[in-house]
């Protein structure tokens, strides 16, 4: 008897493109999302574009998103009063920024994954300036600026 052999089946896989929307969306746990959003083949959603994120823990964030994560520039407020505005990478203040306390000092300069790291400058409440090196949000040597 002869050998027979089997052809192989041929799947033919569909590809679906995401679907890019602007609207709101209100998570479970109460958080709200007003903005860019792309709708996943399998249903999900990712916040991807521009938009706003209001957190029922009183974050809130405003600016640009990738993969569903704070990626580009955008400000964050915090529940304690504390402002992040500059650079974000993958949900990291990463790149040129300003960092305002609650008490109105801040730092403005480079961060490198959430740390204050490189050439900065600190302005403390009495609006006085120390320049200066950063390491890992240590300040390293400052030099303070007297304006005359």
């Amino acid at each position: 008897m002869p050998a027979t052999t089997k052809k192989p089946e041929q799947t033919e896989e569909r590809i679906t493109s995401p679907i890019f929307s602007k609207g709101a969306y209100v998570f479970p746990n109460g958080d709200k999302y007003n903005g860019d959003f792309v709708h996943l083949p399998e249903g999900g959603l990712l916040r991807q574009g521009k938009g706003e994120h209001i957190g029922n823990d009183g974050l809130k964030y405003e600016g640009e998103w990738l993969e569903d994560k704070m990626h580009g520039k955008g400000k964050m407020n915090c529940a304690s009063g504390a402002v992040y505005q500059g650079d974000f990478d993958m949900n990291r203040f990463h790149g040129y920024g300003k960092y305002t306390w609650p008490d109105g000092s801040f730092f403005e300069g480079t961060f490198k994954e959430n740390k204050m790291t490189g050439e900065g400058r600190f302005t403390d409440v009495n609006n006085e300036v120390w320049l200066g090196e950063f390491a890992r949000n240590s300040a390293l040597d400052l030099k303070f600026n007297l304006n005359m």
